[in-house]
């Protein structure tokens, strides 16, 4: 498996744009608005994942060619000056009529030396459109989830991703990770390992918890009965309804 050392980040920005990784992030497709849909083919030493359909991430252990690549994708679809359409270079800014906007819309600073590349990233793209099981709002409307939820260790590659559910005996918190799981499990480069868990003492039987999120088979035997997937679904796409 490929080491990651060096990260560049891609987003695209217009209506319908869309991107998508295949064959373990050696072809990228891209929808740009084209009679027909872009396909690169990556290079040996870079590999490709895609945050939700929007943010591309260029990895691999040669900078030089992990910027040439993310050079190539940007280059399908360069921006805009004035609309803002386009591959825009993550954490670069690029002047728009609204001023140098991130991702949400916020100033985006370069960030210091010592961040994290890839946490810089994953706060910038997190957008949790995840709607609690059993109130009409998002998981980050409720503050069970928020940016400061999330810390990776880029040397040990893990992430973590905690949560604070709304009441100590929560009975949902249990669903609430596995809608977490579902919505991230194609969103990280797959040599990461991701912990979800229970903020510290906001549980009531958060070593429970915590053991069955993590537990790959009893998550998956979990998703596989019906009305747990269909609660699932309807948390991550009800949106979509």
């Amino acid at each position: 498996m490929m080491e990651a050392k060096f990260f560049r980040f891609l987003k695209i920005v217009g209506v319908g744009f869309k991107a998508r990784a295949e064959a373990e992030g050696r072809l990228l497709y891209l929808k740009l608005g084209y009679s027909h849909e872009v396909e690169l083919t990556v290079p040996p030493a870079v590999r490709v994942f895609c945050f939700k359909n929007n943010v591309v991430c260029c990895t691999g252990i040669d900078k030089g060619r992990v910027h040439q690549f993310a050079a190539a994708v940007r280059s399908c679809k360069p921006p805009e000056v004035y609309k803002g359409k386009g591959i825009i270079l993550i954490p670069t800014v690029h002047n728009t009529n609204d001023g140098c906007k991130g991702i949400h819309g916020r100033q985006l600073p370069l960030p210091p030396s010592h961040h994290s590349s890839l946490l810089i990233a994953i706060e910038k793209v997190v957008d949790w459109d995840i709607r609690d099981p059993e109130h009409p709002y998002s998981l980050e409307q409720l503050s069970v989830l928020s940016e400061e939820s999330i810390t990776v260790d880029e040397k040990l590659g893990r992430i973590l991703i905690t949560f604070t559910p709304t009441i100590q005996h929560c009975s949902m918190a249990t669903v609430i990770g596995l809608c977490l799981r579902e919505k991230l499990k194609d969103c990280f480069p797959p040599h990461f390992k991701v912990d979800i868990k229970v903020a510290p003492g906001s549980h009531a039987n958060e070593e429970s918890v915590n053991k069955q999120l993590n537990d790959k088979e009893r998550v998956a035997a979990a998703l596989e009965n019906p009305n747990l997937r269909q609660l699932v679904d309807e948390c991550l796409y009800s949106s979509e309804l």
